[in-house]
């Protein structure tokens, strides 16, 4: 959902549930960065910058399932033919490099007891904005913290574009949209990172694994 945690959860009139970035943009409330509604179907909002201006709004299903992108430009216009475009499906298992131990499972899972990187040749054959999604989940029967939250850091070509903060539940669960800037036509490497490791015996241990890396080219 972006790069900054979470400050702030309220619930309208209407029930729909609003959370809000943890930063002091306008008379110390953070922007919208979703908004969950009764049905449990919800949006997302990604920013031009740091202002108040959306870029990305994604409308997603109760299940999870992306339903609409809207884009806009930067004075607040909506942009036609939003719809992002898979451009590389990625199996988790078929990193090029990898510091951690490291586990593999069916369905091209990737598990690890502790922090770990995995690097991964992303290969963009048309030069434009890009963004990634991939699953996570808590692996092992253990718990992690309460409200404890995956953080990954997310690299391409060493340099890092996103950190992210993902479910820890012991369900696979999608990421939102992670935008990875504008990238050449060329070879890259996509380095995700797991840097929150907690282990504290007999009762919290958090274990990460993640699945289905999916790259889009953004309208």
């Amino acid at each position: 959902m972006g790069s900054k945690n979470l400050k702030s959860l309220y619930y309208t009139a209407s029930g729909d549930l609003e959370e809000y970035f943890d930063e002091n943009f306008s008379q110390g409330v953070g922007r919208l960065v979703k908004k969950t509604h009764a049905d449990h179907s919800y949006s997302t909002y990604l920013y031009w910058y740091d202002v108040g201006q959306v870029r990305f709004q994604s409308d997603y299903n109760a299940a999870g399932t992306l339903v609409t992108l809207t884009a806009y430009d930067e004075a607040g216009n909506k942009i036609t033919g939003s719809n992002p475009v898979l451009s590389q499906s990625i199996n988790a298992q078929s990193y090029t490099s990898s510091s951690g131990t490291l586990y593999k499972y069916p369905n091209g899972v990737v598990a690890s007891y502790s922090n770990f990187t995995v690097n991964y040749a992303l290969n963009i054959a048309v030069g434009g904005d890009y963004s990634l999604k991939f699953s996570a989940a808590q692996f092992t029967s253990s718990n992690p913290p309460p409200g404890y939250l995956f953080n990954f850091n997310i690299k391409v070509d060493g340099v890092l574009v996103a950190t992210v903060k993902l479910n820890s539940s012991k369900t696979f669960t999608s990421s939102d949209f992670i935008n990875l800037n504008k990238l050449s036509s060329s070879a890259h490497t996509l380095t995700i990172q797991w840097t929150n490791d907690v282990y504290s015996p007999p009762t919290y241990d958090a274990n990460a694994e993640i699945m289905g890396l999916e790259v889009y080219q953004r309208p």
